[in-house]
């Protein structure tokens, strides 16, 4: 079930929680207030939208895409194909008055975004979603939920109950 209300919670541009919202006909959705006044000065109430992993779009702040950007360029292993995907569908929308922002229809087609979207917040970005397609991939992504956070060495089983620090202080 995806929780309502304005749940997006950012600590020092570190988004996490979802928010349901609709997209005008002008291809307009409005950006939660916490996550407004959460953006850093550098971000310039700017928010770069792109295509995304698993058909959602990834909106970064203007600043984190600096350094998302940079760090592509570092990286000699991806390929130039997989940064044309990426970049060719980038625009740059900054928060109107109204405190919204704008993504062109080709954007909203490829995440199949008519009317409801979901903002999902993802620690760096925030992800625009369809409901029915985010609920899709979170039903796939419950299988590996228990292996994924073993793996990670901070829960012993599924209750959440906490293990000691690795290092054997605390």
């Amino acid at each position: 079930m995806i929780a309502e209300g304005p749940d997006i919670m950012p600590t020092e541009t570190s988004f996490v929680g979802s928010y349901e919202r609709t997209v005008d006909q002008q291809g307009r959705i409005k950006i939660p207030q916490e996550v407004r006044d959460s953006l850093p000065a550098d971000a310039d109430d700017t928010f770069v939208v792109t295509r995304w992993l698993d058909g959602c779009l990834a909106a970064y702040p203007h600043d984190q895409w600096q350094a998302f950007s940079e760090s592509l360029r570092q990286r000699r292993e991806i390929s130039r194909n997989l940064i044309r995907l990426i970049t060719a569908f980038a625009v740059i929308s900054r928060i109107d008055p109204q405190g919204r922002i704008s993504i062109p229809p080709k954007l909203l087609e490829a995440a199949d975004i008519d009317g409801a979207v979901l903002l999902v917040g993802t620690l760096d970005k925030v992800e625009l979603w369809n409901p029915n397609r985010f609920e899709e991939a979170v039903d796939q992504a419950k299988d590996d939920f228990d292996d994924v956070i073993g793996d990670l060495s901070l829960i012993d089983d599924v209750d959440g109950d906490m293990l000691e620090p690795a290092n054997g202080s605390g």
